[in-house]
């Protein structure tokens, strides 16, 4: 039994040892056309009316006023198979993607919930797929598909696929998964749930494959370019057992995505447990801190989700189960790795065998309300916690949800952490509107937004409502500016001083000094000017190839250094004069007669003068 588990875990179930819980009720009802046991679910604003609508194993329901001033769910249509949801062609609509046997579709929906369906390329041995995930793989500000694929036991297992997108119009097969089994070598590993996030916070997301039949997970770290390798066991992730789902969240509330992963575990297999992510500082690699085991084990934990559902900050965890005799529980997150049963305090108590598990603030009320089995739990939550909840919007070259974005806010000495995904455990989806429990925060609160193209934007905002932001598309900025012989070296541009034409500005990129292949470089005009546009916002190192015979008087450290906003326009100048040599004479050439003269000094500096020859600065000549 875990060691911090025996000292932290504390049952919920039966007589409680502690005191109680304030009410907190998860209410359940169960809309028209919702089945039990229902398969998976993901939630998404479609229509885009500010309400978040809902996808069962893909019949759509779309989430309409109800009576007494509450909410309904109507029936729109059916798509297939289960799925996840995303902006493929950055219209600002989301598309449908299903991975039904024997075809593949994603569906892109126009206005009006009609919908064109388009066949992907063929995917090799992508049979049985249970989990997928988008995200933007190679940085193109277009989203691209992860697609799990599973097996057909005992004869098969199937490959998985990286498809890449061709700005909205098509995919590309840009990786297959190898024959990289362990148990039963010379197959692929078969996956079940996928989930992908920016675990190591280098601006690119990466992808962690729940495997079944003992197989080690995948942790496919990404280099940026799409390029994927395998580093779970190097980072600790690896584990052996039958994980159907996997979770990514700040659990511990310290600015790096940690990982739940849920393992279906026969008696002597590995449990499900917390893995916490060390971040920078251990290389993001991972420790487990926590797992389900002794009282707390099951043998069929099925599909993992975190949310605050609480309100008090920190990611609680719902996790179900597929074997009668076992049920789903609530774990609430105390603090410190810290998890109390609460499943039957809360109101969810007796829920059995599905792989349903989605979370989603659907009236709007700022507590999370959850479906599973089927089953709408609406948190009927009653107390003074704070919440924030932060919708985030492409805009112009982005997908719609802006799906890989990451949202920090930093307050009370926490820094709680939430990233837009498309999918979570198996096959399910949670709402991309992100959603902040602050607990006893007050005033206002900074919030940070990195969105996917690495842009970072700041701004403060009071709490206990909703925000919505757009990532606008970046304004150009400018460098210009003169270059000038300075004659009398005090760093201003002077009446009467001559402008350099047909001198060479250059963008210095890896900062060496020198001019090399590839670096942006400019001519100075009749007038001794160049301009760098369309610049992205950035830090620049402007220099300049200083031509024989001259010297650099401005700026004192020989290059400017620019830090440049979006849409900014900044003005950096260059002063030259003429280099100051030794003479190539022993004696000052003051009387132009070619011989050594009393009044010609024999050493001090020169400089050239008007008539080509040498004279030794700050002495007068003459006879």
């Amino acid at each position: 039994m875990d060691r911090s588990r025996q000292r932290h875990r504390r049952s919920r179930v039966g007589p409680c040892a502690f005191e109680p819980l304030e009410a907190r009720i998860l209410l359940a009802f169960t809309p028209s056309g919702f089945e039990p046991g229902g398969s998976h679910a993901a939630w998404a604003d479609y229509n885009n009316d500010g309400w978040t609508d809902l996808s069962i194993d893909g019949t759509m329901f779309e989430n309409i006023p109800g009576t007494g001033g509450g909410r309904a769910f109507r029936q729109r249509r059916t798509l297939g198979h289960w799925g996840i949801w995303g902006d493929l062609n950055n219209d600002g609509l989301l598309d449908w993607f299903t991975r039904a046997s024997p075809g593949t579709v994603a569906i892109t929906e126009v206005p009006g919930f009609t919908y064109e369906i388009r066949d992907l390329p063929a995917l090799p041995e992508t049979r049985q797929s249970r989990g997928a995930a988008f995200a933007d793989f190679n940085g193109d500000g277009w989203i691209d598909l992860y697609v799990g694929a599973y097996e057909d036991f005992p004869s098969a297992y199937y490959k998985d696929a990286l498809l890449l997108n061709n700005q909205g119009e098509s995919f590309t097969v840009h990786w297959v998964q190898g024959l990289d089994a362990v148990v039963t070598r010379g197959r692929p590993r078969p996956a079940r749930g996928v989930a992908a996030a920016d675990f190591d916070n280098d601006g690119d997301p990466d992808i962690y494959t729940s495997n079944y039949r003992l197989e080690p997970n995948g942790l496919w770290v990404n280099d940026g370019a799409g390029n994927i390798t395998d580093q779970a066991s190097s980072r600790g992730v690896s584990g052996f057992a039958h994980t159907i789902g996997s979770s990514w969240g700040d659990i511990d509330s310290d600015g790096n995505l940690d990982l739940f992963v849920g393992n279906f575990s026969h008696p002597g297999q590995e449990p499900a447990h917390f893995m916490r992510n060390l971040g920078p500082g251990g290389g993001y690699a991972f420790e487990r801190m926590d797992s389900l085991d002794g009282a707390d084990w099951q043998e069929s934990y099925a599909s993992p989700s975190l949310a605050d559902y609480d309100n008090d900050g920190d990611l609680d965890l719902l996790f179900t189960t597929v074997y009668p005799g076992n049920a789903a529980r609530l774990y609430r997150n105390d603090g410190n790795w810290n998890f109390t049963n609460v499943t039957g305090s809360e109101g969810l108590g007796g829920v059995t065998v599905t792989y349903q598990n989605a979370w989603a603030d659907y009236d709007n009320d700022g507590d999370l309300d959850v479906i599973v089995n089927g089953t709408l739990y609406d948190n009927d939550l009653d107390n003074a916690n704070r919440w924030l909840k932060v919708a985030l919007h492409g805009g112009s070259g982005m997908n719609a949800t802006a799906i890989g974005a990451q949202v920090r806010i930093r307050t009370g000495g926490r820094t709680y952490t939430r990233e837009v995904m498309s999918s979570t455990g198996e096959g399910n989806g949670d709402d991309h509107v992100l959603h902040f429990g602050l607990g006893g925060a007050s005033g206002s609160v900074p919030v940070e937004i990195t969105w996917p193209d690495g842009t970072v934007e700041t701004f403060s905002t009071t709490l206990n409502r909703r925000i919505d932001r757009t990532r606008q598309q970046a304004e150009p900025g400018r460098i210009i500016g003169n270059l000038w012989r300075d004659t009398d070296g005090d760093g201003v541009i002077d009446g009467g001083e001559t402008r350099l034409a047909g001198w060479t500005v250059f963008l210095d990129a890896n900062g060496n000094g020198v001019l090399n292949p590839g670096e942006p470089q400019r001519t100075t005009g009749s007038q001794g000017g160049y301009t760098f546009a369309d610049l992205e916002a950035g830090t620049y190192h402007v220099d300049v190839v200083v031509q024989g015979g001259w010297e650099m008087t401005f700026p004192s450290g020989g290059r400017h250094v620019v830090s440049l906003s979006d849409g900014q326009n900044v003005s950096r100048h260059f002063g030259f004069d003429v280099t100051v040599v030794p003479a190539p004479l022993p004696y000052s050439e003051n009387f132009n007669d070619g011989s050594a003269d009393g009044l010609e000094p024999v050493s001090g500096a020169w400089q050239e003068n008007a008539f080509g020859r040498y004279e030794a600065i700050g002495v007068a000549g003459g006879d």
